[in-house]
């Protein structure tokens, strides 16, 4: 899923899903705010309890405690799902459960208020009594929670404590948790994986694994594709970055060639796949007309001399980029048009002049 809030009644419980950061990104104006969750509660009517889903990876502390208390303040049953991650302010909104259940491939964790700040050593100084007070308040929620005295609960904070579902519940910081099978713990898995966690000193490994799809004999990330559509590797199309110059150009071509013929259902990533392509094609010195998104430009002769396609991808990178029948219509001898595929002809008029050429040679 992407990241969101929603918030539903179903059957009389307040359903409530916080798959974001707690408080509002200043770059993006997403997250969810201690405001976000109050006009959920008001528009929700008459409920009798709550259900809380969390995969956050925390953000603003102050908001993460005034949702705390906004929700304990409903003294309505709380029932929480950890279903990815809760971290840091994250966990925070977690521990307002009356009963806190951690997926089997899910995470919490706890630790100190992290600010940043900018000043003479006075200012210094009093920033860090700030932060002291706001770890201090945080951890009276998590003695409240855990059972365990102040102390016993700042070591953890000092030591930025990640924990599973049975570590949570061991430290008294979960209730209990939802058996899952192998897919669901990878699924649980990949929602941590959403979220950009190497702020962290400890973070498990697999958090920070990138996911990765394999092409052109390189696994590449989500980040080097210009269509992402969602977390789904198979919802990743037209790649534009690769390790060398050389490839990255002949995929940057070969997008640009594609672009027409490519299913991106999402219009708005679209739109963003578009932008990407053209700035690539800007930053590495390839022509494009920006109106039509096609090339510009004459025949790359150092290509597939063999071919005769005026198509766009055998006239730039050659017919290994292409995919259209027009080519072996005509009779082009490269050795790579074994595989393909009829819903695209670039050129009508030229494949069918083309064609009765060879038709009066024979």
């Amino acid at each position: 899923m992407k990241r969101a809030f929603m918030a539903a009644v179903k059957a009389s419980v307040l359903e409530i899903l916080v798959y974001d950061e707690i408080g509002e990104n200043f770059w993006t104006g997403t997250g969810v705010t201690p405001a976000t969750v109050a006009q959920a509660i008001q528009d929700a009517g008459i409920f009798d309890s709550i259900t809380l889903r969390i995969n956050s990876p925390g953000g603003s502390a102050f908001d993460g405690v005034a949702i705390y208390n906004l929700l304990r303040s409903q003294k309505k049953p709380i029932t929480v799902f950890v279903d990815g991650i809760a971290a840091s302010a994250a966990s925070v909104v977690a521990m307002a459960g009356d009963t806190i259940n951690m997926g089997t491939g899910a995470i919490l964790m706890i630790h100190n208020a992290m600010w940043g700040c900018f000043g003479d050593a006075q200012a210094l100084r009093a920033a860090a009594e700030v932060i002291e007070g706001i770890s201090f308040t945080i951890g009276e929620i998590y003695v409240k929670r855990s059972g365990k005295d102040a102390a016993a609960v700042k070591a953890l904070m000092d030591a930025e404590t990640w924990m599973n579902g049975e570590q949570a519940v061991e430290e008294g910081f979960a209730t209990g948790t939802v058996k899952q099978d192998e897919e669901e713990i990878a699924q649980a898995r990949t929602l941590v994986q959403k979220f950009n966690l190497k702020m962290f000193q400890h973070a498990p490994s697999f958090a920070n694994e990138a996911k990765t799809k394999r092409v052109d004999d390189e696994d590449l990330e989500k980040s080097a594709f210009a269509y992402q559509g969602s977390d789904k590797t198979e919802d990743w199309k037209l790649p534009i970055e690769f390790s060398t110059d050389e490839k990255t150009k002949s995929h940057i071509r070969n997008a640009i060639s594609r672009w027409s013929k490519t299913d991106m259902p999402d219009a708005a990533e679209k739109k963003l796949a578009r932008g990407r392509i053209l700035g690539a094609a800007k930053a590495h010195g390839i022509e494009v007309n920006e109106d039509s998104l096609e090339l510009k430009g004459a025949r790359n002769e150092s290509v597939d001399p063999d071919c005769e396609c005026e198509c766009t991808p055998c006239r730039t990178i050659g017919c290994s980029g292409c995919e259209n029948d027009p080519c072996e219509a005509i009779g082009c001898d490269c050795p790579n048009h074994e595989e393909m595929s009829s819903a695209f002809i670039p050129d009508l008029e030229t494949y069918k002049r083309r064609l009765a050429l060879r038709e009066r040679a024979a």
